[in-house]
């Protein structure tokens, strides 16, 4: 296949809203583990999600999560450069903050996507009783033991968690990587208690990180995000699923995304070897975070960070019509 090629589709509906009518917002390959292949994100033209057309099966999709795929690999920083994991675990404490800002008493916490277990970890420390759903099992053995932590290796949907069980669920860029995101959505609203919270981030498509780097936004990470949701169709999809008290805000993660966006520029526009590996030097200096910090703080007060962040909650009485029957329509909305 040549680097032009773009992989062939059939026409699909929206996995949200059934819809067949949608646009083209952008192909290319991809950045993170290059190949010659060429996919293609496409917008509904109802209800604006983004979705991968066409997306790899599950049987495929572990192709594209190589053993140097950073989140598996070592997001616990127990072998990163002590400034990496200095960053690192200021990340873990932003999730943290999240979570005790909401829910000042410690119950039972539920991470999908944990990885290798690091904010599972930093919960338990702070007295919440932890459990997380990896769906590799190689990462969710090695986040049990590293951490210690009970880590189920499979889908959310095969955990069998019971009906209001968790007071907190949280999916840490995790809900752009599966293939039925309403489920997942229903299964959580399910195994939370009423007044439960959810907790979940992923890539904001209204970040001023991507009018910057346009198709090299680390955001987009083709083909491994299956979605990406505008925040209007997001705040749909979880009053959809019953969830209230939609909140978004951008609390952190903008520089990592500007680093990564402006190392996919450089390898696209610099054929030199030894002018990119140069560049790709001169992007990381504390210097230069630094120098850019208002540009951050900017874009993370402004819910324009690279990431949006969005705390909902499950009604202390649930709606006598359940997630499962609102606006189901059919088969191709779960």
């Amino acid at each position: 296949m040549s680097e032009s090629t773009v992989v062939s589709r059939e026409e699909v509906r929206c996995h949200l809203c059934g819809s067949w009518s949608s646009d083209t917002v952008i192909e290319g390959p991809d950045r993170m583990f290059p190949s010659t292949e060429i996919f293609r994100f496409i917008r509904c033209n109802h209800c604006g999600l983004i979705y991968l057309d066409p997306q790899p099966t599950k049987a495929e999709l572990g192709r594209y999560y190589p053993q140097d795929y950073a989140p598996h690999s070592d997001s616990a920083g127990k072998h990163m450069p002590w400034v990496k994991r200095w960053a690192h675990r200021y990340g873990i404490r932003k999730r943290q903050q999240v979570i005790l800002a909401e829910q000042r008493t410690p119950g039972r916490l539920l991470d999908v996507g944990c990885a290798t277990g690091t904010f599972l970890a930093a919960m338990r420390d702070v007295g919440w009783d932890v459990r997380g759903v990896e769906l590799s099992a190689e990462v969710a053995a090695r986040a049990r033991q590293w951490w210690g932590v009970d880590v189920y290796p499979g889908e959310l949907a095969e955990a069998g968690f019971g009906d209001e069980y968790f007071d907190a669920v949280t999916l840490w860029d995790t809900l752009e990587h599966v293939h039925q995101p309403l489920a997942v959505l229903r299964e959580v609203w399910r195994i939370l208690k009423p007044d439960g919270m959810l907790a979940l981030r992923t890539p904001n498509v209204h970040s001023v990180n991507l009018r910057l780097f346009g198709p090299h936004w680390g955001g987009w990470d083709m083909p491994r995000h299956l979605y990406i949701f505008p925040l209007p169709t997001l705040r749909q999809m979880l009053t959809q699923c019953a969830f209230e008290d939609v909140r978004a805000f951008s609390p952190a993660g903008t520089y990592a995304d500007f680093v990564i966006s402006l190392r996919f520029l450089v390898n696209a526009r610099v054929e030199d070897a030894r002018w990119r590996s140069l560049c790709h030097r001169l992007i990381h200096p504390l210097l230069i975070q630094v120098a850019l910090s208002p540009y951050f703080y900017w874009a993370d007060k402004t819910v324009r960070g690279a990431h949006v962040t969005v705390v909902a909650r499950k009604p202390p009485t649930p709606p006598s019509m359940s997630p499962d029957d609102r606006g189901r329509g059919d088969e191709t909305n779960c």
